[in-house]
């Protein structure tokens, strides 16, 4: 009964249908195309562009694309047994996430793009504010990694002199700037808070 289950789910997703390959091969070869076009604008520009997730599933991608590592310098991987290695076929090295930090990056290809919210969501602790994300499933999309993180939070809008730091008139020495460590507990409490401090 499993099987002929399994048949039916086969047949009503259109998997005994020719076209559903041929649109499938339309889609690859878009994808392709999308990802080869989007790494050679980023060279051209000189950004620097690593993935995250040495996963089959982008592996496989990259090989179609025939991508090297002078096209995606390095990836990362949460798991230990995949670090220092390669990639099969494009001989990408795989390090931990934390390289991330040392090294700064303009862009982060996410391969499992399945679980693309929740590597985000752990990645944005830790990268720099710059950085960009890029996932190419269903289609290519860029977003800012800083936008993201802040957009849904509550912002707080304050004065500087007289309210942050002591005002004392017009200065241009920096060395005369006064922030009493109050200012400073309160600044540090409303950022543990969740709030955009606007300045």
């Amino acid at each position: 009964q499993n099987v002929v289950d399994l048949l039916l789910t086969e047949k009503k997703e259109g998997l005994m249908n020719l076209e559903t390959y041929s649109d499938f091969q339309k889609k690859s070869e878009r994808i392709k195309n999308d990802l080869l076009r989007f790494l050679l604008e980023a060279s051209a520009s000189g950004k620097k562009v690593v993935a995250y997730g040495a996963a089959a599933k982008g592996n496989t991608l990259m090989n179609f694309a025939g991508i090297k590592r002078d096209s995606i310098s390095f990836v990362c991987d949460a798991a230990k047994a995949k670090q220092n290695k390669f990639l099969p076929g494009t001989h990408i090295p795989i390090y931990h996430p934390e390289k991330l930090i040392l090294e700064p990056v303009d862009y982060i290809i996410i391969f499992p793009w399945n679980i693309a919210d929740e590597i985000k969501e752990n990645l944005r602790k830790q990268i720099n504010y710059k950085t960009q994300f890029v996932t190419f499933i269903p289609e290519l999309r860029i977003e800012s990694a800083w936008m993201e993180k802040i957009k849904n939070l509550p912002a707080i809008f304050l004065d500087r002199d007289g309210v942050i730091n002591k005002d004392i008139g017009y200065f241009t020495d920096p060395a005369k700037l006064l922030i009493p460590a109050s200012s400073i507990n309160g600044l540090r409490k409303l950022n543990e808070a969740g709030f955009q401090l606007i300045i």
